[in-house]
């Protein structure tokens, strides 16, 4: 950023700075507590910023480093101090900070710039990285709910897009489904992202972001909207070598003149030598004084570009008059062995050039080179002819063998998603999205480990590193790295208002009615338990099936008979069963069947970690009166607290008192999720 300020300068011109110290910042000898002032680039002298930079010491202490709230950054800024008399100027990752207590930033890593411009102009510039972090304590937490921050995925950077891109980049932006997202450009709303007008040109994408409670968290994006048709160029900067310049020091008339001879530049360019700011216009006729002289070299590249330079000798006459010279010519710019992009080839090429005015020739592969750029390369290895032909017939020529590589392919990775705290499930669905241009491989590992699928991969319930690799067919490369931590999907719950009945006291002479029902559940879910009802009648209670498939989700692997209304006389059998769960997990109530042990596969035990003890419960029913052989009792829970989930199922006791409280377990709700 710094060196487009000063090409700003240098273009436009910059005032010297003032005299007057009156409006440095109030310091203590030697340093001071700065505010920020951008306007110091202003009154930059820039040809006097080396001799400054040497005259001035400046000094930049207290820059923040490590982990930082918002608010504490802010502090930190703020407690930055440089030297008495100096401005500083800071920017982050993404802008210039005009005010530090206005700025704002997403958490993660930023890097900042400093830079500090002293009295004289001389400059100091420093970077650093620190770590901005959620602010999470008691006190902020009534705030952070007031001023909720919705979570926008996918944001791009500003910048120039295609609009076949820009729709594409579009399409990727979503928002947590509890919330909806409004699209803009230029204050038009965007209905169809495809069949919205899009005009080349700079544009402002506003994207706004409401939760349920009309809350909304609003970003804007800066693009330069291009058509399909355009390819966005980018200016190259013509590197002129001078070749022959000669060594400072003291040399004879004619051997210097020889030496001006072989003086040559790269690609194309004209050489204009002066001796003491006079032209040399003809190296063999010029007027040479003797005694120190200044030499002027200057290449001019055939689009403007001008490299100068100097140097300092002295000449003397020739005292002995040499024998004729047998032109000797040098070529300069050869390069050694290795394997080169064609863009890399094209550029050393163009370096090649012969003293004395030679002409040079090039062949590749046995095929003159009539046009560097234009030349059509072969990938693989590579024979290179020079020659170079001398005004006067002589001829030099020299051979080099390389091999040439295809140019490396600019790779996008779409898809990308911000780090953050996802479950698996959400994961997975992230990481099917990821996909590459020009139809590169994507390879996705989890701290180093290589994801070989991405449905069947053993991911770490845990913070990790994804990396993505694109790779092309050329052998071009793109990485990104997102730091998430995952965690276990939830449990998916279905309510259900549908049952069978399974047994009724009816015939039995009990006190009190009762029937047992069991859930009807979609394909793909399983019961916790039946439920005990005192009547008859299904009065619409709410019951509750859960999807298989879950790693915490498992099968009993059997039964144990509670009790049985033989002797009761009732209409039907009915026998109560308790299933055994697994090692590590937990059933949550009885099954009754009308006589023989149920099957396990329709049952659902869950891991021990999502649920919890409970101490509520009441009596829906006993057998008094019923004449059954053995008595019996059902139970239920009463729920009354959001944080957990009545699985709505019964437990039996071969009495008429309570069971163990321990059977009577809850869900916690942190662990499930609703699918209706």
């Amino acid at each position: 950023r710094y060196l487009i300020l000063l090409s700003i300068c240098i273009f436009f011109g910059c005032a010297p700075p003032p005299a007057d110290d009156s409006t440095s910042t109030p310091s203590n000898e030697g340093s001071s507590k700065t505010s920020l002032d951008n306007s110091a680039f202003e009154n930059v002298n820039l040809d006097n910023i080396i001799e400054n930079n040497e005259a001035e010491n400046l000094e930049i202490d207290n820059i923040p480093k490590g982990e930082f709230t918002l608010e504490g950054l802010k502090k930190a800024l703020d407690e930055i101090e440089v030297s008495k008399g100096a401005k500083l100027t800071i920017y982050d990752d993404i802008q210039l900070i005009d005010d530090i207590d206005d700025y704002d930033h997403e958490p993660g890593k930023i890097e900042f710039t400093y830079v500090v411009i002293g009295k004289n102009g001389a400059t100091l510039e420093e970077t650093k990285t620190i770590t901005l972090v959620e602010q999470d304590t008691d006190d902020t937490k009534d705030t952070e709910n007031n001023n909720i921050e919705i979570v926008i995925y996918s944001l791009f950077e500003s910048g120039a897009y295609k609009i076949s891109d820009l729709k594409f980049k579009l399409k990727l932006l979503r928002v947590d489904e509890e919330n909806s997202l409004a699209i803009a450009i230029n204050g038009v709303a965007i209905n169809d992202i495809d069949a919205f007008n899009y005009s080349p040109g700079s544009a402002i994408i506003t994207l706004i972001a409401k939760d349920n409670d009309n809350r909304s968290t609003t970003k804007t994006i800066q693009v330069n909207v291009l058509s399909d048709d355009d390819t966005p160029t980018q200016p190259k900067e013509t590197d002129i070598s001078i070749y022959g310049i000669m060594a400072p020091g003291e040399y004879e008339l004619a051997t210097f003149k020889n030496n001006l001879k072989n003086i040559a530049a790269s690609d194309n360019s004209t050489i204009l030598l002066s001796l003491n700011g006079f032209t040399i216009y003809s190296i063999d006729s010029h007027n040479y004084p003797t005694g120190p002289v200044v030499l002027g070299i200057k290449a001019t590249h055939p689009d403007g570009t001008v490299k100068s330079e100097t140097v300092n000798i002295s000449i003397k006459e020739t005292t002995v008059t040499p024998p004729p010279v047998q032109t000797e010519i040098t070529i300069y710019g050869t390069f050694s062995w290795g394997e080169y992009t064609i863009d890399d080839t094209k550029s050393k090429l163009r370096g090649i050039a012969a003293s004395g005015g030679s002409q040079i020739q090039m062949t590749l592969n046995g095929s003159t080179i009539q046009s560097i750029d234009s030349h059509n390369y072969s990938v693989g290895p590579a024979n290179l002819s020079i020659k170079a032909t001398h005004p006067d017939g002589t001829t030099k020529t020299e051979a080099i063998g390389f091999s040439i590589k295809a140019n490396p392919v600019d790779i996008t990775i779409f898809g990308l998603f911000a780090p953050g705290t996802y479950n698996k499930t959400e994961l997975i669905a992230k990481l099917k999205a990821l996909s590459a241009s020009h139809s590169s491989s994507i390879k996705i590992e989890v701290n180093g480990d290589r994801v070989s699928s991405i449905d069947s991969y053993n991911y770490p319930y845990s913070s990790v590193t994804l990396k993505i690799t694109a790779t092309h067919s050329t052998g071009s490369m793109k990485e990104a790295n997102i730091d998430v931590t995952i965690t276990k999907p939830p449990i998916e719950l279905k309510v259900t208002y549908e049952s069978t009945r399974i047994w009724t006291d009816a015939g039995s002479g009990a006190d009190d009615d009762v029937a047992f029902y069991r859930p009807k559940v979609s394909d793909g879910y399983l019961i916790f338990g039946d439920k005990v009802h005192g009547s008859y009648s299904n009065s619409g209670f709410v019951l509750l099936g859960v999807k298989e498939g879950h790693e915490d989700i498992a099968h009993p692997v059997g039964y144990t008979r509670i009790w049985s209304d033989a002797g009761s006389g009732a209409d039907q059998d009915g026998v109560v069963w308790r299933p055994t769960a697994p090692i590590g997990f937990t059933c949550l109530g009885d099954v009754m069947t009308n006589g023989p042990q149920p099957e396990t596969d329709f049952v659902a035990c869950v891991r021990n970690e999502h649920v919890e003890n409970w101490s509520t419960v009441y009596k829906v029913w006993d057998d008094e009166g019923s004449g059954a052989d053995s008595d019996f009792s059902g139970w239920q829970r009463t729920v009354n607290n959001d944080s957990y989930v009545d699985p709505a199922t019964f437990i039996g006791n071969s009495s008429h008192s309570r069971p163990s409280i321990s059977l009577f377990k809850v869900l916690k709700k942190s662990s499930v999720k609703y699918n209706n």
